[in-house]
């Protein structure tokens, strides 16, 4: 009877770890763009990331860190592609996966998510979303956990200007650090 209950136990053991790590998303090991040396570099306490000359650091609206916003592509263009970071304070601390689950259960109609995906770099890992708004606007975000802040890494582009800001865009968001 002993054995039974040793093998029954082993076994429910088995299950339980196999159901639990299907849950947690394993992290894609990414590469990093070369940065070139000339891009400016913005650092503080927590962090650092490093962006193009030809694009401007600006402080964000309330409740927003800062904004890297393009060059505008014409004298017309009233939209400016950007890459900017909210910080927010957690009550408590939460798993990188669990942060994700909740803000994708947020996003709500107003955007549909066409890619999500857990990655590593730097010895870091970050939750990506690639969501797109109604009006046609594209937002990518890379979630961070440290401790009990969150750290949204958002870039905002127009889909006729993914070509000329993608790359830097891109760029722009693998160059995040945490301290």
């Amino acid at each position: 009877m002993c054995m039974k209950i040793k093998y029954l136990f082993i076994s429910l053991t088995f299950v339980f770890l196999i159901a639990c790590s299907q849950k947690i998303k394993k992290a894609e090991i990414q590469n990093v763009p070369e940065i070139l040396e000339d891009w400016h570099s913005f650092d503080n306490d927590f962090f650092s990331i490093r962006y193009p000359r030809n694009w401007e650091k600006q402080r964000g609206p309330e409740g927003t860190v800062f904004c890297i916003l393009s060059t505008p592509s014409s004298p017309v263009d009233t939209f400016r592609e950007n890459v900017n970071l909210v910080i927010e304070e957690l009550t408590k601390e939460i798993t990188l996966d669990r942060y994700a689950a909740l803000s994708l259960k947020n996003i709500g109609n107003k955007y549909k998510v066409t890619d999500e995906r857990k990655y590593a770099a730097n010895g870091q890992e970050y939750y990506y979303l690639k969501l797109k708004e109604r009006d046609g606007i594209f937002l990518e975000q890379n979630y961070f956990i440290k401790g009990k802040r969150a750290y949204i890494l958002t870039f905002t582009y127009e889909p006729q200007e993914q070509e000329s800001v993608k790359t830097d865009g891109d760029k722009i968001m693998k160059s995040f650090r945490l301290k």
